[in-house]
């Protein structure tokens, strides 16, 4: 399953739900009315809102929050990006294959390079 969504600059960027993932927002789905007005179009809609959504950004926040780690600061959506990076990079994919998960995250190959990519030495 993919749902797209507004990036940076209004580029469309695609959100990909492994099977798993997909059952249980059936699940979320199946029980939506009792929280969600029908209006509101978000997947992640914020409950008893007709056009609000909810902020990844605070939901990390708030799941670090509960999870009782040291540094919470250490959980945000850039530095899971970093990671997803770096594991590519160690997996030594290709350059295209590289440049079409910089365009799927919504960045310029360049943004990619230069902020998420570890420096080999």
């Amino acid at each position: 399953m993919a749902v797209l969504t507004g990036g940076k600059g209004s580029k469309p960027v695609a959100i990909l739900f492994p099977k798993n993932i997909q059952s249980l927002i059936d699940i979320m789905l199946s029980v939506r009315s009792e929280c969600v007005p029908e209006s509101n179009e978000y997947l992640f809609a914020n409950p008893k809102t007709e056009n609000r959504w909810l902020s990844g950004y605070h939901v990390l926040k708030k799941l670090a929050q509960e999870s009782g780690v040291s540094n919470k600061d250490l959980f945000t959506s850039t530095r899971l990006r970093k990671q997803i990076a770096t594991v590519l990079q160690v997996m030594n994919i290709g350059e295209t294959e590289m440049e079409q998960f910089a365009n799927f995250m919504g960045h310029t190959r360049k943004t990619h390079e230069e902020y998420y990519r570890q420096v080999s030495n």
